[in-house]
């Protein structure tokens, strides 16, 4: 019997896949053979387990995504916004030099974040520190997503004051929303 079980190992799996995605469920995509909605990836945004610059949009996901933003745009945020943003690379570069935007303000799509790498890898010299940063600093809910998705530890973070005191708002403000690896960034910056 165990012999036979190791013969259609490969067989029996895709069986339960397929079974698992014509009953359907919340977690029939677990093999990644069905594209998210635009739907889910708002959601997953929203609930930091995806980042805009992470996520490469089909066209199909991109029209439903706009589609939702445009029909109640005061229901998303500036982050779930960014998927469907069409300024280029470079012209978020020229704007965040000529407003002097904060760069952690700035939320990239996919497209936008390549564009932008590929700018200032090819002349590091023509672009600002704050320009720089877009790419390389993460922001304080990218710290606070990659410590609660266990994808750094929080004693690896070094934070400057004014993101310990942001941190520290962001979390003090929500505190049921953030896990103990999230709310150990407070208590090392309290040190």
């Amino acid at each position: 019997m165990v012999e036979l079980l190791k013969k259609y190992k490969l067989t029996i799996f895709i069986l339960g896949a397929v079974l698992s995605i014509i009953i359907g469920g919340k977690d029939t995509n677990f093999l990644g053979l069905i594209d998210l909605s635009g739907k889910q990836i708002l959601e997953s945004i929203e609930r930091g387990k995806l980042l805009p610059h992470e996520v490469e949009l089909t066209e199909k996901q991109y029209q439903e995504v706009l589609k939702l933003i445009n029909k109640k745009p005061e229901k998303y945020t500036p982050k779930q916004k960014a998927l469907v943003s069409e300024l280029s690379g470079e012209e978020i570069l020229e704007k965040q030099k000529k407003e002097n935007i904060n760069p952690h303000t700035i939320w990239l799509n996919f497209n936008q974040h390549n564009q932008i790498k590929k700018l200032i890898d090819n002349e590091p010299e023509k672009y600002t520190e704050d320009q720089k940063i877009l790419i390389k600093e993460p922001s304080v809910e990218t710290i606070l997503l990659e410590v609660g998705l266990g994808k750094r530890p929080p004693s690896s973070v070094h934070l400057n004051e004014e993101q310990k005191k942001e941190i520290k708002k962001i979390i003090e403000s929500n505190p049921n929303h953030y896990n103990d690896l999230q709310k150990e960034l407070i208590s090392n910056s309290n040190k």
